[in-house]
């Protein structure tokens, strides 16, 4: 199983702090085309949700002015040349009425939401993983993460879906050969282009491989089925759809309301990853498309000569090629290559493995060059010994992740931001053979705090550890797709301890009739909130593991069991 990690909100959190009928506890700026109907539409929708609304101008916004509030949103009017009635203008001319973006400095890190071509706009210049993707966004979504908080809170979101055609695009991407002829869709706005701006979406491959970004929903685009739409990463929240208030569905209304609320949780969380170039699986997209759209100087840029010389235009041959060496591809000018060093190991460059692997191999003098050629060109560190490598890696191994937008490398993630990094192990669980899974108990597990002693106004967090049997599986936390009882995981929390943000869950894979599932070693994380009032001493959380156990011949009627995570909470150190 890959240990690429995708956050999904799987827990409700509590909204801000409002009563029924009452407006919502947060302060919102909106920074618009000032004087524009788009504002005023914009600034009467806000004023009926939130306690305070203010208004300023897009291209004046700074981030001083954003200190006041709790969100901000950045927006703008349609950057398509149009005339004064609205319609959309063609021939010489006809250029785009792009604004000028605002200076967001690195060290900006309010809430923000960002609105269509106008929101994305003003963060190109920062290389964010919510990139420029295309502006081809249409009016609905799909690939939608349900559970996810945005659907869910403060209002429940009715994801009434409809039929729609697969567009014809989509089947040159990964993963869009698998499609039917129609798609389910939720319909977000009730107007498109012409007559309304095309959305804005996000390039998704690498998108979710850093602890710092999630992707919510994919959207009917003109490029492929996967990309971003409803996305985040750090405290940037890309809200891809371009109607304003007045031409969202009343569900998408709602929708936009609780993404207010959602991107407030990230409130000083500056993203982690700048993208410093494609992710891996672009390289199948281009072999997909090149026998369609042959041009010798791209040809001889997107695949390196060997394998050029392998297969020559015989393209039938690229795309196979490329799906069976995905797992060892590295940057190669502004493509990919197979790294020999790495496929020779028959182990995957993002898989934490590999620098196990190699720093036994330095251990054992096995190949020594070969091992230290893989670690240094795979991490930001560099060791004279093997030690160096194994304290390093001890002391950073649950805080890995890999990113290829990043990089194609493996860094260490901020405690804060624990959660999509590599699997790690537990030595109680799975290296204690009394308590490995077998068919007569083909999930074991265990919950644990990140420290024995927790200061109050801390933050610890808490990992439920499970592994299932070979062969055996259990069902993904957003649904299996199918019959199947998704796995449910509900906290029991003492008076003084909040949960924080959303739970961290492994990306479930596909099993042999279609359902969606985990398997192997797994780990699901939540970060809580010790706080200032918590009782001193021993404190105990709960979680309750729902799940249905699976193989291929049989299933386990579903099952619960309570896990339980111990520590003692003590003072906070003066002056904290």
């Amino acid at each position: 199983m890959r240990s690429r990690w995708l956050t999904l909100a799987t827990v409700l959190l509590l909204a801000p702090a409002s009563r029924a009928g009452e407006p919502i506890d947060l302060k919102v700026l909106y920074a618009g085309h000032s004087g524009s109907d788009r504002e005023k539409d914009f600034k009467a929708f806000l004023a009926e949700h939130f306690a305070q609304v203010g208004a300023t101008d897009y291209e004046k916004f700074t981030p001083e002015q954003a200190k006041a509030y709790d969100v901000v949103i950045l927006d703008w009017t349609s950057i398509e040349p149009r005339d004064e009635k609205g319609n959309l203008k063609t021939g010489p001319g006809a250029d785009l009425n792009l604004p000028k973006p605002p200076k967001l400095a690195e060290s900006y890190d309010r809430p923000t939401i960002l609105i269509g071509a106008g929101g994305g706009y003003a963060i190109r210049p920062s290389k964010l993983k919510i990139d420029w993707h295309c502006l081809c966004l249409d009016d609905a979504a799909h690939g939608i993460k349900s559970s996810h908080d945005i659907f869910q809170t403060p209002f429940k979101i009715n994801l009434q879906l409809e039929d729609r055609p697969v567009p014809t695009g989509y089947r040159h991407y990964p993963g869009g050969d698998e499609l039917g002829s129609t798609i389910k869709v939720w319909k977000v706005q009730t107007r498109m282009f012409p007559v309304l701006d095309p959305g804005l979406v996000s390039d998704p491959y690498g998108f979710a491989d850093s602890p710092d970004a999630e992707i919510i929903s994919a959207g009917l685009n003109g490029k492929g089925p996967d990309s971003v739409a409803l996305g985040r990463q750090g405290n940037y929240f890309l809200w891809g759809f371009s109607a304003s208030p007045t031409d969202l569905t009343p569900e998408g209304r709602k929708c936009l309301v609780n993404s207010v609320c959602y991107i407030k949780r990230f409130e000083g969380q500056k993203p982690l990853v700048k993208k410093t170039g494609n992710a891996r699986e672009w390289i199948l997209v281009d072999a997909s498309w090149v026998e369609l759209y042959y041009d010798q100087d791209l040809y001889t840029k997107l695949f390196s000569e060997d394998v050029r010389k392998r297969f020559g235009k015989d393209f039938g041959k690229y795309l196979p090629y490329y799906k069976e060496n995905l797992e060892y591809l590295q940057p190669w000018g502004e493509s990919f290559a197979v790294d020999e060093d790495v496929k020779g190991l028959g182990l995957s460059n993002r898989k934490v493995e590999l620098l196990d692997t190699c720093v036994s191999m330095l251990e054992q003098g096995d190949r020594p060059d070969l091992a230290r050629r893989v670690l240094e060109r795979y991490t930001t560190e560099r060791f004279p010994d093997a030690a160096g490598w194994r304290t390093w890696l001890k002391a950073n191994r649950r805080r890995l992740f890999f990113t290829d937008s990043g990089g194609f490398k493996f860094l260490v993630a901020p405690e804060s931001l624990i959660g999509p990094a590599s699997l790690g192990r537990s030595a109680r669980l799975m290296d204690d053979s009394s308590r490995k899974p077998d068919r007569r108990n083909p999930v074991v597990a265990e919950a644990e705090l990140s420290a024995l002693a927790i200061r109050r106004g801390d933050q610890a967090v808490l990992t439920i550890r499970v592994e299932t049997a070979p062969t055996w599986h259990i069902y993904a936390v957003e649904g299996s797709g199918g019959p199947a009882i998704a796995t449910v995981l509900r906290l029991e929390l003492p008076k003084g301890v909040e949960a924080e943000g959303e739970w961290f869950c492994p990306k479930p894979i596909k099993s042999a009739d279609g359902q969606m599932v985990y398997e192997g070693e797994l780990e699901f994380r939540r970060k809580l909130r010790v706080g200032s009032d918590a009782a001193l001493g021993s404190l105990k959380v709960a979680c309750e593991l729902g799940y249905q156990a699976c193989d291929p011949f049989s299933c386990h009627p579903p099952t619960k069991t309570e896990l339980i995570a111990k520590a003692k909470v003590v003072a906070a150190t003066p002056g904290k």
